[in-house]
């Protein structure tokens, strides 16, 4: 190609050394070579073998160019064999992971569902760390207790959660907060009214967490503010299956061993209610142990309440929390500095009070009924003899005797 390249150029140069050779001669010279020697005659030899140069030229330029694209063919089937071989490799390779995945995705499941597991027992493990309140067996002793007391004494008192407040708290479709506040005399009617929601919620399966008073027996030692609201959070937390499967249970568990102060475990408690669409929370303020009552006065419980409503709020739970906190005998709810805090508070007063004797004829009536359905066949002897004492202490009532004879 290079030789086929410099003759041309070679032909050229001669024709243009020869067409200088024209232009060089004078006028008569031009006349007299036009007859003698004329273009065809003087120029046809190198315009021959220029055209014979050129077509070499372009000859050899097509073979070139053959041979290049051949060249590329030759590439383009490699390549496409190869293409061909990546695709065998990568759709074998497919089939072995999706193989792979249909043969151990059930073992991956239940390795996450033991790992849930195994978290959920460590967080119950730090909830149950302390004086923590069993709650059914509190829940078990208040029933007994109530039982005991509804055969021998009668504790009239106004039908609180009959008024006004307590329905709308009741109705409200938000989260709502109402303070229940009796004195040392209405402690037992109190105390009756939460035993008796809670069974009463338990019975229509809807979901509810309490921390009641009971006997340092049952809770093994005094209880702090942050033992009770490590209650709720385990009482919750069993409550909440959905919130067992979440992979967000590893740092869950990880803030449960950090919590140490009271807002930490409102926090927790917060996160906990989370997949919950409504659930109660009785709350007991005596439960704590005097030791504590100087802590408990620091820390306010309507406004922790109230508090965890608005971090709900912003973290976009649709959970409604009912929350009724109940006191009697102690001073946790004097003087409420707020005064939409005073607002929930609702007092229980006792009813007029009933003579002695109408007391007594009404537990002897009781008992009488109770013995009776327990199937006691001695029911008769002992409620005529408890009427009996009845009926001296009728007569005694009525003679003329000192104030304090008649109370003994």
């Amino acid at each position: 190609m290079k030789q086929a390249v410099a003759e041309l150029y070679a032909h050229v140069i001669r024709f243009l050394i020869r067409a200088q050779d024209w232009y060089q001669e004078s006028r008569p010279l031009h006349i007299l070579h036009a007859l003698t020697r004329p273009v065809e005659l003087r120029y046809a030899d190198i315009i021959g073998d220029v055209d014979r140069c050129t077509s070499s030229v372009y000859g050899l330029a097509s073979a070139g160019a053959q041979a290049e694209q051949r060249d590329i063919h030759l590439e383009l089937q490699e390549m496409a064999s190869k293409q061909k071989a990546t695709d065998a490799i990568l759709l074998e390779v497919r089939q072995i992971v999706i193989t792979s995945q249909s043969l151990n995705s059930s073992a991956q499941l239940n390795t996450s569902h033991q790992l849930s597991e195994m978290q959920l027992s460590q967080i119950m493990d730090t909830t149950s760390k302390g004086h923590i309140i069993d709650a059914f067996k509190t829940l078990q002793y208040c029933l007994t207790v109530r039982y005991r007391r509804a055969l021998r004494f009668a504790f009239p008192t106004n039908p609180f959660w009959l008024g006004r407040q307590f329905q709308t708290w009741k109705s409200e479709e938000s989260s709502a907060l109402v303070i229940v506040k009796g004195s040392y005399t209405s402690r037992f009617e109190v105390q009756s009214f939460c035993v008796n929601i809670i069974d009463l919620l338990r019975k229509s399966s809807i979901p509810v967490a309490w921390a009641l008073k009971t006997s340092e027996d049952i809770t093994k030692g005094a209880l702090s503010v942050v033992d009770l609201l490590k209650s709720l959070t385990s009482q919750v937390l069993r409550l909440n299956i959905a919130l067992r499967h979440e992979r967000s249970l590893a740092l869950s568990c990880a803030r449960f061993r950090c919590a140490e102060k009271e807002d930490n475990w409102l926090d927790l408690l917060v996160s906990v209610l989370a997949g919950i669409p409504q659930i109660f929370l009785i709350v007991d303020v005596e439960a704590v142990s005097p030791q504590y009552m100087s802590a408990q006065n620091d820390f306010s419980w309507p406004s922790a309440f109230l508090n965890d409503f608005h971090k709900a709020s912003e973290r976009g739970l649709r959970t409604v929390i009912k929350v009724v906190v109940v006191s009697y005998g102690s001073d946790v709810f004097q003087g409420l500095p707020r005064k939409d805090l005073r607002n929930l508070v609702i007092p229980v007063a006792r009813a007029q009070s009933t003579p002695l004797t109408a007391r007594s004829r009404g537990c002897a009536k009781q008992r009488a009924l109770a013995l009776r359905r327990n199937g006691n066949s001695r029911w008769s002897k002992q409620s005529l003899a408890f009427l009996a004492r009845t009926k001296w202490l009728q007569q005694a009532s009525l003679a003329p005797q000192s104030p304090a004879k008649v109370v003994h």
